[in-house]
């Protein structure tokens, strides 16, 4: 049996009233109390205060402090070069 889809067959798919994208969402969203408190707690956790920010704006922060371009991911990229 061949399992790979054809652009038609998935595009089929995609159409038809059984395929819902959302579906992995909305289970999400139904426990969202839950779901809040425990990122809360994680977030304690880890010490994470305040709201996000964007990432142009953390970016210029870490330019700012004198952080090169790359340079905390540096070892992750090199370890992966390995």
């Amino acid at each position: 049996m061949d399992n790979n889809l054809s652009v038609g067959q998935l595009n089929d798919t995609e159409t038809s009233p059984a395929f819902n994208p959302h579906d992995s969402l909305d289970s999400l969203w139904a426990g969202k109390a839950m779901l809040r408190e425990k990122i809360k707690e994680l977030f304690e956790k880890l010490s994470i205060e305040g709201a996000p920010i964007p990432a142009e704006q953390l970016q210029r922060m870490m330019a700012d402090s004198g952080l090169e371009q790359n340079e905390l991911s540096r070892g992750i990229i090199e370890a992966r070069e390995e």
